[in-house]
């Protein structure tokens, strides 16, 4: 048949597949001209957005510009003045080098290009549409380097219709923008959305710029440390363990001050805080790799986001030594403080993350309606006499039914019976049940930070959080925001960090790095966990019989919503055996 015959791709269709591999949305966009932007020298780079890139994205720089008999080649495939020949293919040094990215830009835009060079008298102007042919004209510009580019995609309207919100390509944007910026410390890099300035990073040290970019908590609390071998140094800024993240968001990787990503590197961080984060929490790490270029190959990836080490086990070996370096001299050492005695108070209430509750008041919020699932248990564990015989530690309950004795994780029972209460409200009530609070918290938010809450402030409302808008945060740069309710469970638990772990959980959703259904699973784990008593507490025996009554409620009585074993029941046959009294 005619249309299974094999013959060439016309000139159009391919220069837009190849596109397709470099210009996947408008954060690829923003990448390849900020990588220009750098390599041109520059020392401010300015980004303007306007609907999320979709309309305009715009990159301005101070640096080296385009010489104007260079013109007419700046929009052809494979054109470059950082590679010229083979053997300099094997110790690349530039941010980019394949000549395709203006390219592959024009080929979906329309693009105008504004470039001085310092010893030119005047400047020029570039204008090229859909890949067509470009229009070079002459006239009075600044130094430096000005792209426009507008209406991306235009001329692709199935790559166009997959874009998401204009709020969501926003925040893969400042994603980009926060990530080139920790890697280049010493450039100004200056971000604004429509006519909002959302970060200004100013020119100064690694510690000013990750307090510009990630926050004042990260930045205060940072742990660093250097470690030589040569031919490589490696250099590593980190948050203190006790700051954890239920993502891996706040993971920096770069290597000659290129950002990329590498499984590797990031278990060689993991390992180096190997027994200090719980399972499933992961730090801020900023990790900085310096090599000669012939030591890296960077041209494995369209993107060149990813990259291949001519030694991998000395780079693993040298980033997890200079982890654990920077944790080992930068963390204090921990003070025990002797046992206190258990008051009368204590055996009177329990503490549920600083709100006390009488044990019929807990009774009351950790009431389960009853199920008609068949998976419920069929047995009671009424039926026969149960008595409450004491605690180990604080932490398990202890009882005795029968010929059995059964030890309850307090903590783990408890948050199995809060998460199913959240997930039957959000499942089959269209959301969590909210209060209001007293007194509004305030929450101060990075730009990043306020981004991703503005993106998903209707997700929050859903999740019993009403959170309010209230001016500039004078201390973090981003947003200061109100906390009006919260679900009902954490009344009298402060949520602030609660919401930014959220926050970082909806955006990996959104960026489709996780299942919808998934996420909100994990966030009501991680809302019952909050919730829930915590650590060491003396239970009165009224209360120790509610903690029996919500394990006899909960459809998976014996495992918290984390897979953890939350009851043990040790046979008298077994304790007698044990004993060799059998």
């Amino acid at each position: 048949m005619e249309k299974d015959r094999i013959r060439p791709l016309p000139d159009e269709l391919r220069a837009k597949i190849a596109a397709g591999e470099v210009i996947e949305r408008p954060a690829s966009v923003v990448k390849e001209l900020v990588e220009n932007s750098i390599d041109a020298g520059s020392k401010d780079i300015a980004i303007t957005i306007v609907a999320g890139g979709k309309s305009l994205i715009q990159v301005k720089d101070d640096g080296a510009g385009i010489d104007p008999q260079d013109a007419t080649l700046v929009f052809r495939p494979h054109t470059t003045s950082k590679l010229h020949t083979e053997e300099e293919l094997s110790c690349i040094s530039t941010m980019g080098f394949r000549g395709e990215a203006l390219y592959s830009i024009s080929v979906v835009s329309r693009v105008t290009l504004r470039t001085k060079g310092k010893d030119s008298l005047s400047g020029i102007k570039i204008t090229i549409e859909g890949g067509g042919l470009p229009e070079v004209t002459e006239g009075g510009y600044p130094e430096g380097t000005t792209v426009e580019v507008r209406d991306l995609f235009f001329n692709t309207p199935a790559r166009r219709k997959f874009l998401k919100t204009e709020k969501t390509e926003f925040a893969r944007i400042l994603e980009v923008v926060r990530r080139l910026s920790l890697a280049q410390p010493h450039i100004r890099f200056r971000l604004f959305n429509g006519g909002s300035k959302v970060l200004d990073t100013g020119r100064a040290g690694l510690k000013e710029r990750i307090y510009h970019t990630i926050g004042e908590e990260v930045a205060k609390g940072l742990l660093t440390a250097e470690l030589v071998s040569p031919p490589y140094r490696v250099e590593v800024a980190l948050g203190p363990p006790e700051l954890s993240y239920p993502t891996a968001r706040l993971l920096f990787l770069n290597v000659n001050r290129r950002p990329i990503r590498d499984s590797l590197l990031a278990r060689s961080v993991a390992d180096g805080y190997m027994g200090m984060l719980e399972r499933g929490r992961y730090p801020f790490a900023l990790v900085n790799i310096h090599m000669p270029p012939e030591h890296v190959d960077v041209n494995v990836h369209p993107a060149k986001i990813e990259v291949r080490f001519k030694e991998p086990n000395t780079i693993y070996s040298l980033v997890r030594g200079c982890v654990e370096r920077a944790l080992k001299e930068g963390t204090p050492s921990v003070k025990t403080k002797a046992p206190q005695p258990v008051t009368e108070e204590d055996k009177k209430s329990t503490c549920i993350s600083g709100a006390t509750l009488s044990g019929r008041e807990m009774a009351e919020a950790y009431r389960i309606p009853s199920s008609s699932s068949t998976h419920a248990p069929a047995i009671s564990l009424f039926e026969e006499d149960v008595r409450f015989i004491g605690q180990l530690w604080g932490e398990y309950a202890l009882f005795e039914r029968g010929q059995e004795l059964w030890l309850i994780d307090q903590h783990g029972a408890m948050e199995r019976a809060a998460y199913e209460r959240l997930e039957k409200e959000y499942k089959e009530e269209g959301g969590l049940k909210s209060q209001y609070l007293l007194v509004p918290e305030r929450l101060d938010t990075t730009p990043d930070e306020a981004a991703m809450l503005t993106t998903f402030i209707e997700e929050f409302h859903r999740l019993g959080f009403e959170l309010l808008p209230f001016g500039t945060s004078a201390t973090k740069g981003g947003e200061t925001f109100l906390i009006k309710t919260v679900p009902h469970l954490l009344s009298g638990v402060s949520t602030r960090a609660l919401i930014k772990d959220i926050a970082e959980e909806l955006t990996q959703t959104a960026r489709g790095m996780k299942r919808v259904e998934e996420t909100i699973e994990k966030l009501l784990m991680t809302m019952a966990c909050h919730s829930v008593i915590r650590g060491v507490k003396m239970l009165s025996t009224e209360e120790a019989m509610e903690l029996l009554r919500c394990v006899e409620r909960t459809e998976l009585r014996s495992w918290c919503p984390h897979g953890r074993p939350v009851v043990r029941i040790l046979r008298k046959e077994e304790i007698e055996r044990f004993f060799r009294r059998r």
